[in-house]
């Protein structure tokens, strides 16, 4: 490890009496481009707060350029020249883009050519754009890119980016990514935690599995490549029951036959824009996982002529669309398309422009978020927002409230919401010891102990591995035959076309596309305003 930039140290973390970093050992070279990967819970968040001073590790050191930081506060590690990209990007909402990162700004490693305003905006256009408006009011790629820009403000010596793609759409994480590239190329020291395994094996220069708390193997991406069905236990067995899943979603009918068709209809479709027949055989090679009740009760909330403005920035226009009672309803669309802002409308955080909404043939014109949960509208966020220090039935009996004042009743039906997502065994257990899944499961457990006909789903997905996402699926597919009507945000595509009955497509804030999911993605305009022409040229090759 000797000339490493940052070395770490078999540290050992705890969460209270809980151990999560079991003699966690690393090193990072000036300039080099490492990353840590492993599934979720496995401590690769920790060991990063473990470095900035978040967390004190009660083993080992880390050092950097020459300095311990055992027991350093955070704000002094980062003036050693650590920037950090935290999950849940965590910009300031109440100050403009320009303030955000002019906050930050330092030049204490003395670069030749320090980050400034003009260096960010160059990088983030869209950021230069957006200068006047709140951190709040942006979307979720563009408070990604703030995030990233203010880090960089700093001028650190190590940049460091923990899930830095999660929840962004196609075209903004390739932005991401382009973005991590240059500075790579630009020399930048980077360390990174990401699920997106593929571009990372084209940056990186160093990679290490994390299992458990420790890291099991590191090593360049070609040995990556090269070794990895060897490096972790069970390994073959996992590819052997992800290959057997896909199987099943893909082609439940069997191989043989689903090959045959997909051929046939390929002859059949010779006539057709390639583009589309590729997009439809993708779609409908995956079976809906639920009968639809699409229709089934009638309009539940219905929108019209909905907008808002930011100043000079239109956010949503003109939006107007009916919610079905029992239906399940996705929002698609690219990253600052209007989608939450769209759900701050209808959940009564913010004011609409023009227009309005009805839910049940009652105008929620002018009412509060606690109004709007009385008459039955409830709601999940992009960042989860618990109470850590309160245990997990707690949580979930703030919003049982909502519906009774009776404590007890009130405990008897968070016991409930529980029971629907699984988690009621964890009832007694401090929110700060859950896992990112058990997370989202609590939150959801919580607005579903509201009481709400009409659920809002903001990215529930986000950050969760494969089985994660499939067990979250199951708790959401069946809230409609509890009578919980459901609109999700989400950029997990394969499992929004199994999940919704219908997609609605923002971009600029306008509704460019309206249908089932399988006739959606066929649509040109919405692949090129969410997938991108490079996607579509890609699929149109294959």
């Amino acid at each position: 490890m000797s000339g490493a930039m940052l070395e770490v140290r078999s540290i050992e973390t705890y969460y209270g009496a809980s151990q999560a970093l079991f003699g966690m050992s690393f090193s990072v070279r000036q300039g080099e481009f490492v990353t840590l990967i492993g599934r979720n819970g496995m401590g690769k968040t920790t060991t990063i707060k473990s470095i900035m001073g978040l967390l004190s590790p009660r083993e080992g050191n880390v050092t950097f350029a020459g300095h311990s930081l055992e027991r350093m506060p955070s704000y002094r590690v980062a003036q050693l020249g650590i920037g950090l990209v935290p999950e849940g990007r965590q910009v300031f909402p109440n100050l403009s883009v320009r303030e955000n990162l002019v906050a930050t700004a330092n030049n204490r490693s003395q670069s030749r050519e320090p980050w400034n305003l003009d260096r960010i905006y160059a990088l983030f256009p869209r950021l230069k754009e957006r200068e006047r408006n709140l951190g709040a009011n942006l979307s979720g790629g563009e408070q990604q890119m703030l995030a990233i820009g203010r880090a960089l403000m700093t001028n650190p010596r190590l940049l460091i980016l923990d899930e830095a793609t999660e929840g962004l759409a196609p075209l903004i994480r390739q932005e991401i990514w382009d973005c991590l590239a240059r500075l790579k190329a630009d020399g930048q020291t980077i360390i990174a935690i990401d699920k997106n395994i593929g571009s990372l094996l084209k940056l990186a220069d160093t990679h290490h599995i994390v299992e458990k708390g420790r890291v099991v193997w590191g090593g360049s991406s070609e040995s990556l490549r090269a070794q990895l069905g060897h490096i972790l236990p069970g390994i073959q067995g996992v590819i052997y029951g992800i290959t057997i899943m896909l199987v099943i979603l893909l082609a439940p009918e069997g191989v043989y036959w689903k090959v045959r068709d997909l051929l046939a209809r390929r002859r059949q479709r010779q006539g057709a824009p390639l583009a589309q027949a590729v997009v439809v055989q993708h779609v409908q090679a995956v079976p809906v996982a639920r009968a639809s009740t699409e229709g089934s009760g009638g309009i539940l909330l219905k929108v019209s002529g909905l907008s808002k403005s930011f100043g000079g920035l239109k956010a949503v226009q003109d939006v107007s669309f009916d919610v079905l009672r029992g239906e399940i309803l996705g929002i698609i669309g690219p990253n600052g398309a209007g989608k939450t802002t769209l759900f701050n409308l209808l959940n009564g955080f913010q004011k609409a422009s023009a227009g309005g909404a009805a839910m049940e043939g009652h105008s929620t014109a002018g009412l509060r978020p606690n109004a709007l949960c009385h008459l039955g509208m409830g709601r999940t966020f992009q960042v989860a927002r618990p109470f850590q220090r309160m245990s997990v039935l707690n949580n979930v009996v703030v919003g049982a409230l909502a519906p009774s004042r009776d404590g007890p009743d009130a405990i008897r039906m968070a016991h409930q919401a529980l029971a629907i997502v699984g988690l009621d065994a964890k009832s007694d257990d401090v929110v700060s010891s859950l896992t990112n899944l058990e997370l989202r499961l609590m939150e959801l457990a919580r607005a579903l102990a509201s009481k709400p006909k009409l659920l809002l789903l903001d990215e529930t997905l986000a950050g969760l591995g494969a089985a994660e996402v499939e067990e979250i699926l199951q708790v959401i597919q069946r809230l409609p035959a509890a009578g919980v009507t459901v609109m999700i945000i989400e950029h997990t595509m394969h499992a929004m076309t199994r999940l919704a009955d219908r997609f609605i497509v923002l971009d600029h804030g306008q509704v460019i596309a309206v249908g089932p999911p399988a006739t959606v993605m066929a649509d040109p305009a919405v692949i090129k305003a969410y997938l991108g022409k490079k996607w579509m040229e890609r699929h149109a090759k294959a």
